[in-house]
């Protein structure tokens, strides 16, 4: 943004702080039912419940059964009427209201989470409006709230069903998925019409839009208001986005149409998605996160914006932000821009405002706008509110890796009890350390580099033990290999017990701030490698960089020498991968290494294990990890495996045990065209594979949770055991099928029109309770 807009966005922004004052006092209670000073209208209490009646909904005994035959049975348009809803899953879809609520009188549809409202129970209130027999319903204009069209067009003239019924509605404590959007209020044909909702505690999940609304008019006195919230979207297809809002005003609004506070909107592409064809909009955003989770490189697929317009000129739209953080590839953008530029969709800047700390993480080579404040470093803490279950509301048990789950110790591992093999080195890591010789934490290296070239020989059972901090490193490499029976281990002292004093994650951070680095095309390589070259203006930010990562990983050097090593506790984020060893340069070697407890997260891929051998006996194991990918352009993936064998192998090339993994099209990738005479083989037990693309067939929907990029499916097989999976389709290859075998209860959750290869149990219904896995897992506890 250019000065000039901020200096004229200065009476703008104050402005925005004394709106959002305003709006603050006037949701203090009011018009609020449920509020100890409301002094509105006296409405009805309906109750929803499976065991009740199903009589006429006056208390829980004679509770309605279905959300929707409550919504009509609201009397009169007075407000002040009040829907409780029992912990349970509703399926339903297209819900509608009899009534509006009224001014100073709102109704609420409020779930009993806790149990306070006398339903008896505790938990969530799923309203599942997918296919109760199928699947997740990607359906135009299919979703929670009833928003149908017959012959849509961009005027909205056609025939069609307004959700200005929902006008003046206060929704708290809900949980939405399985269809085309969450919560989110279609007006069509009353659009221009001036329309208040209120979402607090809420989750919203949709293909196209997690949640929102379209197309309003502003109320001074009244912006829709959306607090605590968690939106995303499940798509990338189209106008895709966690929140999808847009207006109808004639002129620059002097009060904001939406406010929306400590929410956060995620899309694998867009955070937020400004609809076409808008008019002037405008939102004030305070304390909210904004998560895209697209990093591709710019020769690939990149996010049009963490927040991308449509809007026919995108200076009509206008947020005011509040500190709050921004991450993805770039911060603005207009989507579909080619396509957009025929319907005469500009292609300018949004204007905004900044108060207050507004972060932004972007791709290093994308700029930030002035007001905002770029982080170099990957935001661990920011990045686990992508969690779909609000903090103030009573959440299930915290996802992640399995707490308190006894391990039987890993063969070689020297830190194991009844370990036997070569007594090695200790070596320490702390940046508190005196960076001399590592022998101890006063002597500690600065760098994780440092202490791997200390490694004195290759006999094994060396510890690299190291400090909670963040390290910003990239190409590590060891000196040494590990050995039979004494594999070498690199260590994150988590929880103190290993004398540190400090307790939290150890982050490997190689978006390095500081060091530039550009692709070499000149290399005769497959895909253009890695340089650094010298910069007046070190780049900070996600370095997607062919061959750039935080282990040594390049066509001229061999990730072989990490055989017969550990990584435990570890926490990797900021470039093309996380744990992963290429070893293509030293193709067919037998390979074997271990990753414990560990987050890995990269544009690339997750994890990755690539060009060798199984080792019979001591596997390629991953156990008890969170991995997670940021693009769906070429072979990425949020696991990617490619085996060196000629011939199908009678054990895995890598084991997945206990993992969540997640990723916007591929939750495992094999394969790539270019190595079409190779066989993979991997095995997932008790894992969880989630994939957040569920884009309509003319979309453009997953490849497949399971990809194979060779040219026959059968030379990938997969082994499952207790495991679910989430996307659009189970397996997609380029031809043929993937050979697979199915052990205990291997189950998916598909798009409805697909269908699950025999052996898997089909999930009916959205899995709330798998989806919390998404959220990153807080530092362990203690170690195992």
């Amino acid at each position: 943004m250019k000065a000039t807009s901020v200096c004229r966005l200065i009476g703008s922004t104050i402005l925005a702080v004394a709106v959002l004052h305003q709006v603050g006092m006037l949701y203090a209670a009011p018009w609020d039912p449920a509020a100890a000073d409301y002094s509105g209208h006296r409405g009805r209490t309906i109750y929803v419940s499976k065991q009740g009646d199903d009589s006429d909904g006056s208390s829980w005994q004679k509770a309605f059964q279905t959300i929707q035959a409550a919504l009509s049975a609201v009397p009169d348009d007075k407000g002040g009427h009040t829907v409780i809803v029992r912990p349970d899953t509703y399926v339903e879809a297209n819900l509608s209201t009899s009534h509006k609520g009224a001014e100073g009188s709102y109704n609420v549809l409020i779930g009993d989470v806790d149990g306070r409202l006398g339903s008896g129970a505790t938990g969530r209130i799923v309203v599942d409006s997918g296919d109760p027999e199928k699947g997740f319903k990607s359906y135009d204009w299919w979703g929670t709230i009833r928003a149908t069209t017959q012959g849509w067009s961009a005027e909205h003239k056609a025939p069609t069903f307004s959700s200005i019924c929902w006008d003046r509605w206060i929704l708290r404590n809900l949980y939405t998925s399985g269809g085309d959007a969450g919560w989110f209020w279609d007006l069509t044909n009353k659009s221009g019409e001036g329309f208040t909702v209120v979402m607090e505690d809420c989750v919203s999940i949709g293909r196209a839009f997690g949640g929102g609304y379209g197309y309003d008019v502003v109320r001074p006195k009244e912006p829709s208001l959306f607090r605590r919230c968690f939106l995303m979207s499940l798509d990338w297809w189209g106008d895709a986005g966690g929140l999808g809002i847009g207006a109808y005003n004639t002129s620059p609004p002097q009060f904001p149409d939406l406010v929306c506070e400590d929410c956060t909107f995620v899309g694998p592409d867009n955070a937020v998605q400004i609809l076409f064809p808008s008019k002037y909009l405008r939102m004030t955003m305070k304390d909210c996160h904004f998560l895209s989770l697209n990093f591709s490189q710019p020769h690939g697929t990149p996010s049009s914006g963490v927040i991308s317009s449509m809007v026919p000129d995108p200076k009509q739209v206008n947020i005011d932000f509040d500190g709050g953080l921004l991450m993805g590839f770039k911060l603005f953008g207009t989507c579909n821009e080619n396509i957009n530029k025929t319907k005469g969709v500009g292609t300018g800047d949004i204007t905004f405002s900044t108060r207050g700390d507004v972060q932004a993480y972007v791709q290093f080579q994308q700029p930030t706008p002035a007001g905002f404040h770029r982080l170099g470093l990957w935001p661990v803490q920011g990045f686990r509110s992508l969690a779909p279950w609000p903090p103030q509301m009573a959440r299930p048990s915290s996802p992640g890796q399995a707490a308190g789950k006894a391990r039987e110790p890993l063969p070689g591992d020297p830190s194991s009890p009844g370990y036997a093999g070569h007594k090695g080195r200790t070596i320490h890591v702390s940046k508190k350390g005196d960076n001399s010789d590592g022998s101890s934490w006063q002597k500690a290296f600065h760098t994780i580099q440092a202490a791997l070239l200390a490694v004195p020989d290759d006999k094994g059972g060396h510890c690299v033990v190291v400090r909670p901090d963040t390290y910003e490193e990239a190409n590590l490499y060891p000196a040494y290999r590990g050995a039979a029976g004494a594999y070498n281990l690199l260590v994150g002292d988590c929880d103190g017990k290993l004398g540190s004093g400090a307790t939290g994650w150890v982050v490997i951070d190689s978006g390095c701030p500081g060091v530039a680095v550009r692709t070499d095309r000149t290399k005769p390589t497959g895909n253009p490698t890695w340089k650094i070259i010298k910069s007046d203006l070190p780049e900070t930010g996600l370095k997607c960089v062919d061959w750039w990562g935080p282990f040594r990983c390049d066509p001229e050097y061999s990730g072989s020498i990490w055989d017969r090593w550990i990584y435990r506790n570890l926490y990797v984020a900021g470039s093309e991968g996380g744990p992963g060893w290429d070893i293509t340069c030293d193709k067919g070697v037998e390979f074997s290494a271990v990753v414990e407890n560990c987050i890995g997260t990269g544009r690339f891929a997750g994890a990755a294990v690539m060009a060798h051998t199984p080792r019979k006996g001591e596997p390629v194991l991953f156990r008890d990890c969170y991995f997670m990918n940021f693009d769906w352009w070429g072979d990425a993936g949020g696991v990617y495996v490619r085996g060196e064998s000629k011939s199908m192998p009678e054990i895995p090339h890598a084991t997945f045990d206990n993992c969540t993994i997640v990723s916007p099209d591929n939750a495992l990738q094999a394969g790539w065209p270019g190595v079409d005479d190779l066989y993979t083989r991997v095995k997932f037990k008790d894992s969880r594979l989630i994939v957040l693309n569920f884009s309509q067939p003319r979309g453009t929907p997953s490849s497949g949770i399971i990809c194979c990029g060779c040219k026959d499916g059968k030379q990938l097989q997969v082994d499952f055991e207790n495991t679910v999976l989430m996307g659009y389709k189970v397996f997609g290859t380029r031809g043929g099928e993937v050979s697979y075998t199915t052990k205990g209860k291997v189950q998916a959750y598909v798009q409805y029109e697909q269908s699950v290869p025999k052996g898997f149990e089909q999930l009916k219904l959205w899995p709330a309770d798998v989806f919390d896995f998404i959220q990153p897992p807080a530092a362990p506890a203690d170690l195992r």
